[in-house]
C-alpha cells in the first residue's frame, strides 16, 4: 500500500478540483438525521484519505475516490436511517403513562430471539443491537456475506412469523 505527505496548497487543489463531486454526493444522502455538513465533513476526509492510500497501477484517482466517497456517505447514511425509532404520539404517551405499563426490555428481546437459532440470534443482535453492518458480522463470524445475509432474512421471518404486525382499526 502507497501512503504519501500531502501538503495544505496539494490538498487545496484537490479539494478545487473534487468540490462537484462531494456536494452531489453529500446532497443525495443529506436527510434529517444525516446533515448536507456532516457529509462534506465525511467527504473532506475520505478525500485525505483517498489521496494518501491511491495507488496509480489501480485506475483513475477520480474513480477510486468516488467510489470511497460513495461508500463512506451511503454507509453513514444507512446506519443513520437503521437507528431511528418512531415516536410514539403525545397520546399513546400519556395512555403508557396512565396505565403504568412498564415493559422489561431485556426480557421483550430475549423472548423475540428465542425462536431463532445461537447463529441468527448472533447475526440479529449483532444487527440491530450493535448497529453491525453486514460486512462486519461477515468478519465477526467468520462466514460469508451471503450466509450472514441470509440468516439475517431467516432470522426475521421466524420474527414476523411467532410476532405477527397487529393491526389497529380506527
Amino acid at each position: 500500500m502507497i501512503k504519501r505527505r500531502i501538503t495544505s496548497s496539494y490538498f487545496n487543489k484537490s479539494h478545487k478540483n473534487m468540490i462537484g463531486l462531494m456536494t452531489q454526493i453529500s446532497k443525495k444522502y443529506s436527510s434529517s438525521t444525516v446533515t448536507f455538513e456532516d457529509n462534506m465533513a465525511v467527504a473532506l476526509e475520505q478525500l485525505l484519505y483517498a489521496m494518501i492510500h491511491y495507488n496509480p497501477d489501480r485506475g483513475a484517482f477520480t474513480t477510486y475516490f468516488y467510489h470511497r466517497l460513495w461508500g463512506c456517505i451511503r454507509h453513514s447514511y444507512q446506519r443513520q436511517e437503521r437507528c431511528i425509532c418512531p415516536s410514539n404520539s403525545e397520546a399513546e404517551m400519556l395512555t403508557l403513562q396512565e396505565n403504568k405499563m412498564e415493559i422489561d426490555l431485556p426480557m421483550f428481546v430475549d423472548e423475540l430471539l428465542s425462536c431463532l437459532n445461537p447463529y441468527q440470534r448472533k447475526v440479529i443482535e449483532s444487527y440491530f443491537l450493535k448497529n453491525l453492518t453486514l460486512r462486519e458480522i461477515e468478519a465477526i463470524t467468520n462466514t460469508s456475506y451471503t450466509t450472514v445475509q441470509t440468516n439475517r432474512e431467516k432470522a426475521l421471518k421466524k420474527i414476523r412469523v411467532k410476532f405477527p404486525k397487529e393491526e389497529k382499526y380506527v
